[in-house]
């Protein structure tokens, strides 16, 4: 008697550990404020088990942007980093994360990017007072 309970507590103890849950991500960055020309690195971290089936457990997503500067790192199974390097005005928006390891149902979250710039008047205002300078030398 106490050998089957025994096996039985194996048995679902096992059950347990070979339990499949669909990917939830766990952290994301939420908000990230860079200058123009700056580095953005925006991270997403998921978890799941397993933790991958597909072959991209982690992938980055945004409507009409170009990606062809962006650069996408997997520094571990369960975490994406998307790096924009010299950011520009128009790289500031939305970047959907989405995470999927072929259970149960895709979990998604957005980082926002905002980038600030000056304003054409600040600039405006440099480039008279630098003239200014020169002016005065």
């Amino acid at each position: 008697m106490a050998m089957s309970l025994c096996l039985t507590n194996l048995l679902a103890h096992r059950r347990l550990l070979c339990r499949a849950d669909g990917a939830e991500i766990v952290n994301v960055t939420s908000s990230l404020l860079v200058s123009v020309g700056d580095t953005a690195v925006l991270d997403c971290h998921v978890r799941a088990n397993p933790l991958t089936v597909t072959d991209h457990l982690i992938t980055w997503s945004r409507p009409g942007y170009d990606w062809s500067r962006a650069v996408v790192d997997t520094p571990a199974v369960d975490r994406s980093q998307l790096t924009l390097a010299a950011v520009r005005r128009r790289d500031a928006g939305a970047f959907r994360c989405r995470a999927f390891n072929g259970v149960g149902n895709e979990s998604s979250a957005v980082a926002q990017l905002v980038v600030k710039c000056e304003s054409s008047l600040t600039l405006h205002h440099r480039r008279h007072r630098r003239q200014l300078e020169l002016s005065t030398q």
